[in-house]
């Protein structure tokens, strides 16, 4: 196969090296857990500090339209102008007989033409009919990619003018249509032709110059490192190109195509996922809220789906013959087998969350990496967010929903969404990139980091349990709860047992589980 970008610079190669080389598992996080000292003369540190500050967010007033619908407002954006002083950029100083946001594109030029970085982000890798890819940033591009993304660029900034309630053109089919027809025990794909794949590449490139060119969010692409403006703006970020071979083994006949295909989930265009976070109230003035407001949204309406991850399976749960779409991830569908009463918003397990998540968060011009965890030398099965611009990931996709201790507690919003987020600290500390062999173990960790904190419902009940059966701390579900992280001594250091005793004296646990098991214990009597 072959690959070429023409006649890219020295520089962009050897940066495009650098970046190759840090892919594997020593490089989660770009910036290697480090801010730099400023990117393009911003102090990037100070910034995001800043958007992070407690008491910068109180001074705002943002708080006073936290449970408002944003959609009823006059625009959105204009609640972070003024204390962020993001404002649109100023087409009338800089672009000489620029008349305006228009068809012709003379605004978005104007932009790209003072910013070469995001231009060369712009990377559409193109196929031919024998499979050959070739990488094109926007100066390489065709003349119909460039006149479409000028028309798409004035259509978006239309679009989030009016509150993202009215796009002026027609709508693309969301999901698209599958160009393989697949059989049942096959392995889910979702093939695309090149203009399926052209058009939603390039609406989503628009709506993405549209935010930043028009200020539509308080955060900018000109503070990014390069490898995450090609998460945000280059084709490789959607889908994957060229000749495509692939079987499973439920169905040892091949999948094969010539063309493009998405990883995990089957993207969408900003008409679907950025009115999904403005109608949902998602948008927050920083990443990191912005993060955690879209974790609670997962935690609330988000659920793993069951069986295998074969074609007939994802028609169970989505209704499409491919990879989970995510318009209908956001909407919810109602299980076929065995028919559900309601719907909900399936998750393809780690690997299509962190993949939504990526999707999702694009149209708000926040990069997200999803990367493959554990590290261990013999590789790993797990998926994780990399959330890269504010150095925080999850310890497994599935952490979203919570898992074994993500369900009702007497304790209110006892998991503020944001505690799911880790530092890199501990990426360090639970997945030891050197090829610790127990890093597996650590999947999914920091949902049992904040259960031992807040002491959840379902460890209520298993303490509950241990007692019925008269369990030392050694031998009950407690520990086995915990025993891939602590020893029974360290546990017990931490007063783990202590404080479920008195949590139980305090709300009454035992008594209530014991009255509907068969586990009360004789010997033991409800009164004081």
């Amino acid at each position: 196969m072959e690959s070429s970008r023409g006649s890219l610079t020295e520089e962009k190669s050897d940066r495009q090296s650098a970046l190759a080389s840090r892919e594997g598992p020593n490089a989660i996080f770009p910036r290697d857990g480090l801010y730099p000292a400023a990117v393009e003369g911003v102090d990037l540190r100070a910034e995001i500090e800043y958007q992070r500050s407690e008491d910068t967010l109180n001074d705002h007033a943002y708080a006073l339209v936290e449970n408002d619908r944003l959609p009823g407002l006059l625009g959105w954006w204009t609640l972070w102008n003024q204390p962020f002083n993001r404002q649109p950029f100023d087409w009338q100083t800089h672009c000489n007989g620029a008349a305006g946001i228009d068809t012709g594109g003379a605004v978005l030029n104007c932009w790209l033409s003072m910013h070469a970085k995001v231009r060369e982000a712009m990377i559409w890798q193109d196929v031919d009919m024998y499979g050959n890819v070739t990488e094109q940033d926007y100066d390489q591009w065709s003349a119909f990619m460039k006149d479409y993304l000028a028309v798409m660029f004035h259509h978006y900034t239309l679009w989030l003018e009016s509150s993202a309630t009215q796009f002026p053109a027609p709508p693309l089919p969301d999901p698209p249509a599958n160009q393989k027809t697949l059989q049942d025990g096959q392995a889910p794909v979702t093939a695309l032709q090149k203009i399926q794949a052209q058009v939603l590449y390039l609406q989503n490139v628009a709506h993405s110059l549209a935010v930043e060119i028009g200020g539509f969010v308080p955060w900018s692409l000109l503070h990014y490192y390069d490898d995450e403006l090609e998460m945000l703006l280059a084709s490789e970020s959607m889908f994957n190109a060229g000749e495509y071979a692939s079987t499973h083994v439920n169905n040892p006949v091949p999948v094969t195509f010539t063309g493009y295909w998405p990883r995990e989930v089957t993207p969408s265009p900003p008409t679907t996922t950025f009115a999904f976070l403005v109608e949902e109230n998602l948008v927050r003035p920083s990443h990191y809220d912005t993060i955690a407001r879209l974790l609670k949204w997962g935690r609330e309406n988000m659920y793993h789906y069951h069986g295998g991850s074969v074609v007939e399976n994802m028609e169970n749960h989505w209704h499409y013959r491919g990879h989970p779409p995510v318009e209908r991830m956001i909407e919810g569908t109602l299980r076929q087998d065995p028919a559900a009463s309601k719907l909900q918003s399936w998750a393809r397990g780690c690997h299509g969350t962190s993949f939504f998540f990526r999707e999702v968060l694009r149209s708000v011009n926040i990069p997200v990496k999803p990367v493959w965890l554990p590290v261990t030398p013999n590789g790993g099965g797990h998926r994780s967010p990399v959330f890269t611009t504010i150095d925080r990931m999850l310890s497994h996709g599935d952490d979203v929903y919570g898992v074994r201790f993500n369900i009702p507690s007497v304790d209110p919003d006892y998991i503020e969404p944001d505690r799911l987020l880790i530092d890199h600290t501990k990426l360090l500390y639970w997945f030891n990139l050197s090829g610790n062999p127990d890093a597996g173990k650590n999947v999914g960790r920091q949902v049992y980091e904040i259960a031992l904190d807040v002491l959840p419902d379902k460890l209520m009940e298993l303490y509950c349990e241990d007692l019925a059966k008269g369990m030392s701390h050694g031998q009950g579900e407690v520990y086995a709860t915990f025993d891939s992280f602590y020893t029974v001594s360290e546990l017990e250091a931490m007063s783990l047992w202590q404080r479920l005793a008195t949590k139980n004296a305090t709300y009454g646990y035992c008594p209530t589980y014991f009255q509907f098991t068969d586990k009360w214990p004789l010997s033991i009597s409800l009164e004081p």
